[in-house]
């Protein structure tokens, strides 16, 4: 009978010791669906959107402004292709390429770290601990500064080979110390490129700012996807893989935006420039 039930147990912490949701009865199926409907969060939402239309400027500027008759709320079944191939394109394959390296790299390294160092949920929490808190440090404390110093353009043109420098880092490592400071300096230029990217697309985008920006965030949620998934193919074939194919990915955007004049063109000169 004890050893029933330790087997039924070990199921589910198996299941969440890499990285599965497992739901033993529906009863746990009940009680997760509880947790997703959070009044909680419907209020700190709702205040952040309080706060948004209290305290946040409008960017655009005035005399660029349309009157409520002529905005078109639903904007032109062209505007995609029209976005892609202007000079917006470029704006949206750098917002691709945030998720598609930053939820490659996370949805791999915990595989990664156990098949390489031999890892357990403890020291890969650590590392993701430390990973985190440099995101939100970089986030914070550097994006603006360096944005108002170097400009979007020169910003994203800097962080490119950092990123494939880092992935490179990372396979590099040896010891747990070289592997958490090369995930630190991968997720310190990762932190830049977001902003710096949703930035630039914001200050071009005149009068379609909120179709861009939806469109923008729609090319990170594809990220979102393709990152992982391709990440776990190449992980079967390797366990370096994902991060080699990573740092040609970054070192070739890198090189698009060194080499290519089309490229060039789709980035015109920052404010700063």
């Amino acid at each position: 009978m004890c050893g029933r039930v330790d087997h039924q147990i070990g199921k589910p912490v198996q299941a969440v010791s890499i990285g599965y949701r497992h739901t033993a009865s529906k009863r746990s199926d009940f009680s997760l669906l509880i947790r997703r409907f959070n009044p909680l969060k419907s209020d700190r939402l709702l205040g952040t959107l309080l706060l948004m239309i209290l305290l946040l400027q409008e960017s655009l500027d005035p005399s660029r402004r349309k009157p409520w008759s002529q905005v078109q709320f639903f904007p032109p079944s062209t505007m995609l292709v029209d976005l892609l191939l202007g000079p917006f394109g470029a704006g949206l394959l750098v917002a691709f390429s945030v998720n598609f390296g930053k939820s490659g790299f996370t949805s791999i390294y915990g595989l990664f770290a156990q098949e390489k160092f031999g890892y357990g949920p403890r020291e890969v929490g650590l590392v993701l601990m430390v990973m985190s808190l440099m995101y939100a440090l970089a986030q914070g404390l550097l994006v603006a500064p360096l944005i108002t110093r170097l400009g979007e353009i020169n910003l994203i043109r800097l962080v490119f080979p950092f990123l494939s420098l880092g992935f490179l880092l990372i396979l590099l490592s040896g010891t747990t110390i070289t592997l958490t400071l090369s995930i630190c300096f991968f997720m310190l230029a990762m932190a830049l490129l977001k902003p710096a990217a949703l930035s630039y697309l914001s200050r071009i985008a005149t009068d379609t700012q909120g179709a861009t920006m939806g469109i923008a965030e729609s090319f990170m949620s594809l990220g979102r996807i393709a990152g992982p998934l391709l990440a776990g193919l190449a992980f079967d074939v390797n366990l370096n893989l994902p991060y080699l194919c990573g740092a040609f990915f970054f070192a070739a955007l890198g090189i698009m935006n060194l080499r290519t004049a089309r490229f060039q063109r789709s980035f015109p000169a920052s404010k700063s420039e």
